[in-house]
């Protein structure tokens, strides 16, 4: 009975770690961005005390520092990522890249034509119109994936819930099997 006893408290000890987590990453992701802006760095040596948005800056970490700790468990690291993303969000949707169109220019260069960008600003307003409900399509489309993935990341939370629940459950239905098999 005490082996039963302390499958069941590592089981409840692991549910509740798993628990909290995910509690945890809820918590982060539901953060704002002027929320997260006033963390600072709370790891690693070269940027442990800085505030998000200074580190945020140093171009070349953070793009190392993404792509080695994206998918990390820490809670510390995940405020981090999470800041980034949601960083490049705002800085997005603030400032749509400028729109080029490739446009042939009359001069040949030997047997081919050269080609020069021009910017949005120089095309027709046809164009300049094509572009804007283009962008409009886009922010939509950015939503709902937004949308999709948090009902995702939420069920994904459910079912991790429910799977915890019925390991619990099976861990206690083998307990009672191993009893009845011992009691002559």
């Amino acid at each position: 009975m005490a082996s039963s006893l302390t499958e069941k408290l590592q089981l409840l000890r692991a549910q509740k770690e798993t628990s909290s987590a995910a509690d945890q990453m809820t918590e982060i992701k539901l953060m704002s961005l002027e929320e997260l802006e006033k963390e600072t760095i709370q790891f690693g040596k070269a940027k442990a005390g800085m505030k998000f948005a200074t580190a945020f800056e140093d171009h070349k970490w953070t793009d190392w520092f993404v792509s080695q700790y994206e998918k990390s468990d820490k809670t510390a690291h995940q405020k981090y990522i999470t800041y980034v993303e949601k960083r490049l969000d705002q800085e997005i949707s603030q400032s749509p890249p400028k729109v080029t169109k490739p446009r042939i220019n009359n001069q040949k260069m030997g047997s081919e034509a050269s080609w020069s960008h021009v910017k949005e600003e120089d095309l027709g307003s046809e164009a300049s119109g094509e572009v804007v409900s283009h962008n409009i399509e886009q922010s939509l489309r950015m939503g709902n994936m937004e949308d999709q993935m948090c009902s995702l990341f939420e069920e994904n939370q459910t079912l991790h819930q429910r799977m915890n629940g019925v390991e619990a459950a099976l861990s206690e239905l083998i307990s009672h099997v191993k009893a009845l098999k011992m009691t002559p």
